[in-house]
């Protein structure tokens, strides 16, 4: 029987306290509200949970910037689905009010008549379709009233029925009452009171899941990190390796690849001016030059004594879309033509971040792939909080249910 001296057994308790501390329950990777929830439920179960971060804060792509002397500006323009759980779980478990965002479409007129064609040759129908369609020729309307305009004309009497029903529930996006920065904070508070470890500032190279063996691989530079369960987002940047082979979440369901489109813009504007009419979030769709459009000024903190400025705006907008219109500027003045900011409004100056464009798997081709994947390996929807919190209530339940 071998003999440790007491410097043979500190050295070995050592080696032990080293390794003890790259060995978890559960790893996550990313650190958006979605994965954040997740931590704070498997922590809540007796789980040892890592999060690793490559940047210095949480939140992923929820996140604000300090700005021209302004702190907490927020820079994702998000929203939440809204769903019969959601309200009630970010009340309870974050203490989250949420206001209504109606979602709007900028009213096409590709339905109007051909201009060479004499409108004494119209049909009744036709006379009143050409009439709406330049009543409300490139203006906002409430996108479930497109939905059922649009339907109608199309005669597809199954969509005319839902876009009816729709409109009557008047089912808007949720946004939060003190911004998405409040849904951080409250995280991060959480995060902080609990016995979480974050590696700040630390990306995972590769991960690797085989079925065979209890404990996954995480790689970080020259260091690996252990744990029974791995977990990350759909968008993440890692390469996975399962039973000793690359698995592509994308070449699992569609044989390959997807074909993404080009990347999109967050733009934030400083700008002397007014809004021509009253929002917090519009979501536009039918329009290939800005897809959302938020008023930030109200989360921001600022000196209220400053005569600078008057609102600051942020804008989702296609890459094409930016090139096109001539950059910052022409973005502004297409805020004016769509009547959301009055006109004389100006910028004092923009900040923008560019984005390329990932692929967002479906909800239930991803949900439908979770269950193909080792018990070891999850990969959660991050990129709507609102259909996550659905999802995932019945699991997260136990975070606010005393």
């Amino acid at each position: 029987m071998q003999v440790l001296t007491n410097f043979e057994k500190l050295e070995a308790g050592k080696q032990q306290e080293h390794y003890d501390k790259q060995v978890f329950d559960a790893i996550i990777i990313g650190s958006s509200p979605i994965l954040l929830i997740e931590a704070l439920y498997l922590q809540s179960q007796g789980k040892k949970v890592a999060i690793f971060e490559k940047k210095t804060t949480l939140g992923g792509a929820w996140y604000t910037k300090s700005l021209w002397g302004l702190s907490n500006v927020e820079v994702g323009c998000h929203y939440i689905d809204k769903g019969k759980n959601n309200y009630n779980f970010l009340k309870k478990f974050m203490n989250i009010e949420l206001e209504h965002s109606p979602r709007h479409v900028r009213w096409s007129s590709k339905g109007k008549e051909n201009g060479t064609e004499k409108k004494t040759n119209l049909t009744l129908k036709r006379k009143i379709r050409a009439f709406i369609d330049s009543w409300f020729s490139d203006k906002l309307v409430p996108r479930d009233l497109w939905d059922l305009y649009t339907s109608l004309t199309k005669k597809q009497i199954k969509l005319v029925f839902r876009s009816l029903i729709q409109l009557l529930r008047a089912r808007p996006y949720m946004y939060p009452t003190q911004g998405c920065r409040a849904i951080l904070d409250a995280l991060n508070e959480k995060i902080e009171a609990n016995s979480i470890k974050v590696f700040y500032g630390k990306s995972i190279d590769y991960l690797e899941v085989n079925e065979n063996e209890s404990l996954a691989v995480c790689r970080a530079g020259d260091k690996n990190y252990l744990s029974k369960d791995i977990i990350t987002g759909q968008n993440a940047n890692v390469d996975i390796f399962v039973n000793g082979k690359p698995f592509k979440p994308e070449k699992e369901l569609y044989g390959g690849p997807l074909k993404l489109d080009e990347g999109y813009i967050h733009i934030v504007f400083l700008v002397a001016g007014e809004k021509k009419q009253p929002f917090t979030y519009i979501d536009l769709l039918n329009t290939d030059v800005i897809r959302r459009v938020q008023d930030v000024t109200p989360f921001s903190k600022f000196d209220p004594s400053s005569n600078e400025f008057d609102l600051l705006i942020c804008c989702h907008v296609f890459e094409r879309s930016f090139d096109k219109l001539g950059g910052p500027a022409g973005i502004l003045s297409h805020l004016i033509e769509i009547d959301l900011l009055k006109p004389g409004a100006r910028m004092i100056d923009y900040h923008l971040d560019k984005y390329p464009t990932t692929g967002c798997i479906p909800n239930e081709e991803l949900f439908n792939l979770e269950k193909k994947l080792p018990d070891s390996l999850r990969i959660m929807r991050t990129w709507d909080l609102g259909i996550a919190v659905e999802y995932y209530y019945d699991r997260w339940l136990a975070l606010i249910t005393p």
